[in-house]
């Protein structure tokens, strides 16, 4: 079976792109993207700071801001660090963000925990009892994983500690006088929170003593037990830091023969990637300061001396405490009509087109399309893209049992989707094994579209079955994220969609799309055209609308293309949830352009184009952002929504309410300020989410059958904007 690729021959569209024009257009600079991103953490953190949010909600922002911050460190740190002006704008700003979540755990949310009973302690404040209690509970669990690493007894005088994290530099002093310098990681493997049962005096009055709980760091845990970690060695003294690592470099001089061994070895290899910044307890002495420094090679300028090392991180693991009361209430999303469990999927998508909004629509059809294409015998092949999946994924279970029949599959993996290549790697394997040709896309470029195409034999003919996505193939994100998906027997959508996983899967020869637009041979020259046609319909007179929604909006061309539309008269919505370069509101420029972006309790990840066309509405959804990687140097897909139906269902019941929110929403100012969307005297407030879900719940039906309970979102850099 085929375990490998040639190179795709892809090759960017410049010459269709509708652009020609754009080029003589004066525009101010665009706002700068990493200032950006950082404009988006502060509207995380605001919801972290917001008292309507359920109170664990609130946690889980806090510690949304810490993951995200690390990520932007990580990933985008080499390229600010390298301007001298923009690191100081941008350090300074990143340095206030971790302080102000510090400062709202300690000062707003560990004292409204502990109305609620949930008591967050240091080790130093619990009594006798307490204290037995937590340091019980370390013998049991945390003190075997404790490993102490001597920087003497290095060879190199180096060492390697993971990304993140929490770390203490411990100086001992050994029955000769020596003193020696250790390091001693915060293990990752375990809760970052130690549990105790709060003694009487701590319960809070009101409530039953099963509803108490009381919680210890472990780190503070861990440095009260250190000794017990050098036998025979006195402590003489320990101090935290984190390092920040940088992202692993692009891996397309892997040759794909041994595309999965190589990514094996980037992935090992990363706990020794390039120290982008060093934190570190400002009471540590500058020679033990600088011996860590050597020994974890880090650059001149990269160390910060701050009052509290911290890891905003470890929130995450206070968020999920199981306490209903304090969490968004569960609901159960809707399974459209005809898709109840048990239902023929394949008729169902013979009878209509059928457009799935995840969460609010259930992910259940999805899985049980794949399931039952494994199970029925008239299925010949199936073909998907992996992008992220879960770590159980019934998915790709299901595609392990189509081999199991003897059926084709096809999967194209992408091994380079950052924080997850460890779980693709294991898959990629585990299908290899079973006899599924796989694929791993193009040097260079990732395989960021999500997509399936199932071929059936019906009859006389083979009729090919489609689902295009901006959602990955993950139930968890699936409940908590924001999504559009299609599914559609359409023959020429499902026919590209075929060719293209060809082309993915190392056929030769070239293919020319009809019915689907991709990156990087024709999108860009899409969205180019298709902005031109409202400005051509807008100088005929007629009105031109615009409406794109997005996850990040980064692509000057486009962005020149938007603001000649302005200029022309035409109506430009932009719903953009993370990054926006575009400046809104320039009289002149972009007066007719309006920017806004909802941060609230699921993820918003969908991507839609909605163009009014003359009255014609046309409308698009897939997974491509509006970024330069996404069109130039990733393989993307968005298809046209055929059904005048679904177009509108996209315009009025999900489109509108984005655009009349005042809750979640924030506007852009051309000042590259966000502000919170205006809601006048007696205005009712309109949240789309909720909104969305009270539509879910009313249009669902006591159906049999499972179906999965939604409950919170993470937005981890990782995964929001899917490196």
């Amino acid at each position: 079976m085929h375990s490998g690729v040639s190179t795709v021959p892809f090759a960017n569209d410049a010459t269709s792109s509708g652009l020609s024009a754009v080029a003589d257009v004066p525009f101010p600079s665009f706002f700068d993207r990493d200032l950006s991103q950082l404009r988006f953490q502060e509207r995380v953190l605001e919801e972290a700071q917001d008292g309507a949010t359920p109170l664990l909600e609130r946690v889980k922002f806090l510690s949304i801001v810490g993951t995200n911050l690390d990520d932007f460190v990580s990933t985008r740190g080499p390229v600010w660090r390298a301007d001298a002006a923009k690191r100081l704008v941008i350090e300074a700003i990143v340095k206030r963000l971790f302080r102000d979540a510090h400062v709202q755990w300690h000062r707003t949310l560990v004292p409204a925990l502990a109305a609620h009973g949930l008591h967050f302690v240091g080790y130093e404040s619990l009594d006798s009892v307490e204290r037995q209690d937590v340091d019980e509970h370390f013998t049991r669990v945390g003190r075997v994983a404790v490993a102490p690493c001597e920087l003497d007894s290095s060879p190199s005088g180096t060492i390697s500690v993971p990304s993140f994290g929490l770390n203490f530099a411990v100086v001992t002093r050994a029955a000769s006088g020596d003193t020696r310098l250790a390091v001693v990681r915060v293990p990752e493997s375990l809760s970052p929170l130690v549990p105790f049962h709060p003694s009487d005096l701590r319960r809070t009055s009101g409530l039953q003593p099963a509803s108490s709980r009381g919680y210890v760091w472990l780190d503070e845990v861990i440095e009260s037990h250190l000794a017990e970690a050098f036998p025979g060695q006195t402590i003489v003294s320990a101090y935290r830091f984190r390092i920040t690592r940088q992202a692993e470099p692009p891996t397309d001089s892997a040759s794909m023969a041994d595309a999965l061994a190589h990514a094996a070895r980037v992935v090992s290899a990363r706990d020794s990637n390039p120290v982008v910044s060093l934190v570190v307890d400002r009471r540590m002495p500058r020679a033990v300061l600088e011996r860590l420094a050597r020994a974890l090679r880090t650059p001149a300028g990269s160390v910060y001396q701050v009052s509290v090392v911290t890891n905003p991180r470890r929130y995450w693991e206070v968020s999920r405490i199981a306490r209903t009361d304090l969490h968004y209430p569960v609901f159960h999303p809707d399974r459209p009509d005809g898709l109840d469990t048990d239902v023929d999927i394949f008729a169902e998508i013979r009878r209509r087109d059928i457009l799935l909004h995840h969460p609010f629509d259930a992910f259940d059809p999805v899985v049980e399309l794949v399931r039952q294409a494994a199970e029925d015998p008239d299925v010949l092949r199936i073909s998907i893209t992996l992008y992220r999946t879960d770590r159980e994924s019934l998915i790709a279970h299901a595609l392990l049992e189509a081999l199991k029949r003897g059926k084709q599959v096809r999967v194209v993996i992408e091994l380079h989707a950052r924080m997850d290549e460890r779980r693709n790697i294991k898959w990629a394997r585990e299908f290899v094994d079973a006899g599924a040709q796989v694929s791993y896309g193009d040097p260079g470029r990732k395989v960021h579209t999500k997509m399936a195409v199932i071929a059936r034999h019906e009859g006389t003919r083979i009729r090919r079955y489609a689902h295009v996505s901006s959602g990955n193939y993950h139930a968890f994100n699936a409940r908590t994220y924001t999504d559009l998906a299609l599914l559609t027997c359409d023959d020429a959508v499902a026919a590209d969609i075929d060719d293209l996983f060809s082309l993915l899967s190392g056929a030769p020869g070239s293919v020319a799309f009809r019915s689907i637009h991709v990156s990087p041979v024709t999108l860009r020259g899409a969205i180019g055209t298709l902005i031109q046609r409202e400005i051509d319909w807008a100088r005929r007179g007629r009105t031109g609308r615009i409406i794109l929604k997005t996850n990040a909006l980064l692509d000057e061309e486009v962005i020149r293309q938007l603001y000649l539309a302005s200029q022309a008269g035409v109506s430009v919505d932009l719903i953009v949830r993370g990054m926006c370069a575009l400046r809104p509101g320039v009289p002149g420029l972009s007066d007719r352009i309006t920017v806004r972006s909802v941060v609230g309790r699921f993820l918003e990840h969908s991507r839609v184009w909605y163009f009014r066309n003359g009255g014609d509405d046309d409308a698009y959804v897939g997974s491509a952002d509006l970024r330069p990687r996404n069109l130039d140097q990733r393989v993307e897909v968005m298809v046209r929504i055929a059904s005048r139906a679904m177009v509108a269902r996209l315009r009025d019941e999900i489109l509108t309410r984005y655009i009349a929110d005042n809750v979640n929403a924030r506007l852009l100012r051309p000042d590259g300020v966000y502000v919170r969307a205006p809601r006048a005297s007696g205005e009712p407030a309109i949240c789309a989410q909720r909104e969305l879900l009270v539509a879910a719940e009313g249009r669902r039906h006591d159906r049999p059958g499972p179906s999965y309970v939604a409950t919170n979102a993470v937005i981890s850099a990782a995964e929001k904007d899917e490196p």
